[in-house]
């Protein structure tokens, strides 16, 4: 009787998502996190690849990003419900990754959700998860963040510790630039930031509020100053 060759490397993958999958779950219940449970059994459920990214399967150099691991789920929902989110503002999440982040985004009325990442291999799997879903408002950019200028039309910049302090910099110099280009008020939603105090100009970017959840990394808002806003609040 015949038997199905299995690839070696793709087995492996398949171990190490059932590894992580039993991790997460593990945590999950010691720390009482059943909505984390949820979001964890929803996601197997329907197929989606949200699993870790090393740099080899990235395909990026270490000096461009940092590795990949999803950051959608019920905390982000928590503190998107917090602001005040219209059809009118649009979002964009710097180093998008499979797009988890993004599609937990497609929740709320943003008009535009936007993608940047310099993985084409992410891409690929970010849109793949986006299909199975039938999410229609996303869309991705192959691009170095550090080069990324185009913010001025948005009103939202999302960042889950996506890049080593060089990148980040590079990063806030354009959104600032942005900001004084064309004032409006801007929300930077900041997950697991690395050095905030280094990275963030407080003269524009003021820190508004921040968030803590259990068994999850905190989330830094920092919303522009109002003097940047042409005296909008």
């Amino acid at each position: 009787m015949a038997t199905e060759s299995v690839d070696p490397i793709e087995g492996d993958r398949h171990m190490e998502g059932g590894y992580a999958m039993h991790s997460r779950l593990t945590h999950a219940l010691v720390d009482g996190r059943w909505d984390l449970l949820g979001y964890s059994i929803w996601t197997r459920l329907r197929r989606l690849d949200l699993r870790k990214a090393s740099h080899e399967e990235m395909e990026i150099d270490k000096s461009c990003g940092n590795e990949h691991a999803d950051s959608g789920g019920p905390d982000l929902v928590r503190v998107l419900r917090t602001l005040e989110i219209s059809v009118v503002d649009r979002i964009v999440d710097l180093g998008s990754g499979k797009g988890g982040a993004m599609l937990t985004m497609s929740r709320f009325p943003f008009s535009e959700i936007l993608g940047i990442e310099l993985s084409e291999r992410m891409i690929s799997i970010a849109r793949k998860n986006a299909a199975k879903l039938h999410v229609k408002n996303v869309s991705f950019i192959r691009s170095d963040a550090a080069t990324f200028r185009d913010f001025d039309r948005f009103t939202y910049v999302y960042m889950f510790n996506p890049f080593p302090a060089h990148v980040i910099r590079e990063v806030m110099l354009n959104l600032a630039a942005s900001a004084l280009r064309l004032p409006r008020k801007i929300t930077l939603i900041y997950k697991y930031p690395g050095c905030p105090d280094e990275l963030v100009d407080r003269e524009i970017f003021p820190k508004k509020d921040e968030f803590h959840y259990k068994g999850s990394h905190p989330f830094s808002i920092y919303t522009t100053k109002t003097s940047c806003t042409g005296g909008r609040e």
